[in-house]
């Protein structure tokens, strides 16, 4: 799908270099149209093209596809850098409909004024001492050589990318201070022409921030990064891709619950807002079954050490849940699941102390994300800090109302769908005096237990995609039992397909049914069932549509975004 912009900035591409990602480039160049296009310098690297003549298809078809857009209409200047300053003789001109400048300013949408320059001339060492600005040059690229070779090593050793450059960018003071040096000295040249921000490129760095009331934008590299900086018709600055973001997490794919589809949706939607996501999860360890739970596995291998490598390779802006304490970097976490009470149903153990340990482990985190207000309250009570909310949403395009032949036992037909095990409090809907048929939908460690127990109740297992809707869509009524959830996701896929809900009033049923039309609360079961029956139907999925997922992984991502000032870089 083709995305439009009111105008893109692209710069230190380095065509005719062996660390250029023409490929990448040209892939988005592809999927992105804009009226405006600003070619902010180093677009073709001249210093190497003396030394050593290298030019893929690739790299021509960079250019074509430039030129291509230039012949459609698109608007595009070409501001020259260091690399391709022998452009700058030929200042100004126009050649294939690319207009070649040395700075221009570029109004936004909004009345904004911003300069737009490669950003060499600002820099001491280009101007004044070329010979070490050369001799950089010949640095990074011996770096770029080194990389290529060490990453060849860590591919054949199952590990992911890892820049030497970028990591030193980060970590070498005087690299830290040149970059913040450069940033402020742009920053005040814009100030000086009363100008309201500054576009550059040159230290291949993608950054937006404001210094002292002018907004500077780096629009980064396509030799590292690979980033642009885009600007939408309503004239909000953005980079493409905007955030890196590393979610660690032991509930994962393949186990099913609400917590892994929270997570694999969440990072679905955040991929299709332009975010980064990896995840780190027991699959990429060596693992053993968790005893008496045999779908949760445990890792047995040392993983220190390989959680560290990813994170120092993957570089995120933002670290979503645990560990990240021991390499002290910023990170948020999010509360899931009543585990002391779950600890309490299945070892005895008092809720309190579990609730010690807890606080203990989210001590460091800069925010604890939470599911519903009730859930925020309760969890204050207990002495947590630094909570936000972040709730659930429903995939309305797959749980809808479906015809109720699916099914074809005596109803109505009241149904559970989620995990068999003693926490979720399965056993109170199976003992309620109801009419028709009960299902329960899901699989766990007490399936067998249940089954053996309960012979005129239909467990049918874990279901998943079109035929868990279908299952859904086919019930009556959906009761939920459990005491201990922090929302119920299956809840709102219960409502988004057409039927209403049972439940005790406690935290999750309480945030999502109360003082609604599509559910029944109340400490018997049995009467919230039987009085859910009597709801209109027809209410329930405008009510789960409004919690669409799309809205709840945005929220997501906002409140990364809000707080990316507080994570740290490497």
């Amino acid at each position: 799908m083709t995305k439009h912009y009111r105008a893109i900035w692209i710069s230190d591409v380095h065509l005719g270099t062996r660390g250029c990602k023409a490929e990448f480039l040209l892939d988005f160049l592809r999927c992105h149209e804009s009226e405006y296009l600003y070619l902010v310098g180093d677009i073709v690297d001249g210093w190497r093209l003396k030394k050593s003549w290298y030019w893929k298809q690739s790299h021509n078809d960079v250019v074509q596809k430039i030129l291509r857009k230039a012949r459609k209409g698109t608007k595009i200047y070409y501001i020259p850098g260091n690399h391709d300053e022998a452009l700058r003789d030929y200042v100004p001109m126009q050649f294939g409909g690319i207009s070649l400048v040395n700075e221009i300013v570029h109004t936004t949408a909004d009345g904004r004024k911003f300069l737009i320059i490669h950003g060499d001339a600002l820099d001491g060492v280009v101007e004044h001492a070329k010979w070490l600005a050369h001799l950089g040059d010949w640095a990074y690229n011996v770096m770029l050589t080194v990389n290529l070779v060490f990453n060849w090593g860590r591919r054949k050793l199952g590990y992911s990318y890892w820049s030497l450059s970028a990591y030193l960018k980060h970590k070498v003071k005087n690299a830290v201070n040149f970059i913040s040096a450069f940033e402020t000295t742009l920053a005040d040249e814009a100030r000086k022409r009363k100008l309201d921000g500054i576009i550059c490129g040159h230290i291949h760095k993608a950054e937006i921030r404001n210094v002292e009331g002018i907004l500077y934008c780096n629009d980064g590299d396509w030799v590292e990064s690979c980033t642009a900086l885009t600007i939408i018709f309503k004239s909000v600055l953005r980079r493409k891709i905007s955030m890196k973001i590393l979610i660690i997490s032991d509930a994962w794919l393949p186990q099913i619950n609400g917590v892994v589809r929270t997570l694999a949706t969440t990072k679905q939607h955040l991929e299709k807002l332009g975010h980064q996501v990896v995840v780190i999860s027991p699959d990429l360890f060596s693992t053993i079954p968790c005893p008496s739970y045999p779908e949760i596995r445990l890792v047995i291998q040392p993983a220190r050490f390989k959680v560290i490598d990813i994170i120092q390779s993957f570089r995120p802006d933002c670290i979503h849940i645990n560990v990240c304490h021991t390499l002290k970097l910023s990170f948020t976490t999010s509360f899931h699941t009543k585990f002391p009470e779950y600890v309490y149903a299945r070892l005895g153990i008092p809720p309190n102390w579990g609730y010690r340990f807890l606080r203990w482990f989210h001590r460091l985190s800069k925010r604890v994300m939470v599911a519903t207000p009730s859930m925020r309250s309760s969890l204050e009570k207990q002495g947590f800090e630094h909570l936000a909310p972040w709730s659930r949403g429903v995939d309305v395009e797959l749980f809808h109302p479906r015809p109720k032949d699916f099914l074809s036992d005596p109803r109505p037909i009241s149904m559970y769908v989620g995990r068999v095990a003693v926490e979720k409090n399965i056993e109170a809907f199976l003992k309620a005096e109801l009419p028709g048929t009960k299902y329960v939908v899901g699989g766990g460690p007490q399936l067998e237990y249940l089954r053996a127990h309960y012979p005129h109740v239909k467990f049918v297992g874990a279901k998943a995609g079109e035929e868990l809707a279908s299952y859904y869509a086919a019930a009556d009524v959906f009761v939920f039992p459990s005491r201990t959830d922090t929302f119920g996701l299956v809840m709102l896929e219960a409502l988004a397909s057409g039927v209403p809900v049972a439940a005790y009033p406690v935290s999750g049923p309480v945030d999502i049914l109360r003082e609604t039309q599509v559910g029944c609360l109340d400490e018997n079961l049995t009467q919230a069932t039987l009085n859910a029956l009597k709801l209109d139907a027809q209410q329930c999925r405008p009510h789960a549509s409004s919690r669409a997922q799309i809205f709840m992984a945005d929220m997501y991502s906002t409140i990364f975004r809000k707080f990316t000032h507080q994570l740290s870089q490497f």
